[in-house]
C-alpha cells in the first residue's frame, strides 16, 4: 500500500471513529500494515479501535508497535514517556483481562 492509499484509508476511519461507527472503522484498520506506519497519534487511534471492538490481542500488538519504533518517532521525551507508561498500563491491563477471562472471574 502506497501513502496516498494509506492516507485515504486513515481518513476514512478518522471519518468513521467521529461518527462512531467503530464496526466499519476497525473493518478498513484491518486492511493496514501497522508495522509500516509510523504515526503515534494513529497507531494509538487504531490501539483505541481494537479495544473498543474487544479485540485486546490486536490493540496490544499495535502498541508493541509503538513501543518497538519510540526511537524511530521523532518525539519530544515527554510525549515517549507518555506514550511508555500507556503502553505499559494497557498491555498490564489486557493481560489482567486475559488472565480474569481464563479463570471464569471477569464478568461483563
Amino acid at each position: 500500500m502506497d501513502k496516498y492509499e494509506y492516507r485515504i484509508r486513515a481518513e476514512e476511519i478518522n471519518a468513521l471513529i467521529e461518527q462512531k461507527d467503530y464496526i466499519q472503522a476497525v473493518k478498513i484498520a484491518d486492511t493496514i500494515d501497522w508495522r509500516r506506519v509510523r504515526s503515534v497519534v494513529m497507531l494509538c487511534k487504531v490501539s483505541e479501535l481494537y479495544k473498543i471492538n474487544r479485540r485486546y490481542e490486536e490493540s496490544k500488538e499495535v502498541l508493541k508497535l509503538i513501543f518497538e519504533h519510540r526511537t524511530e518517532i521523532k518525539q519530544t521525551k515527554r510525549s515517549c514517556v507518555y506514550i511508555d507508561v500507556r503502553i505499559y498500563t494497557w498491555l498490564f491491563l489486557i493481560a489482567r483481562r486475559s488472565e480474569e477471562a481464563a479463570s471464569g472471574r471477569f464478568c461483563r
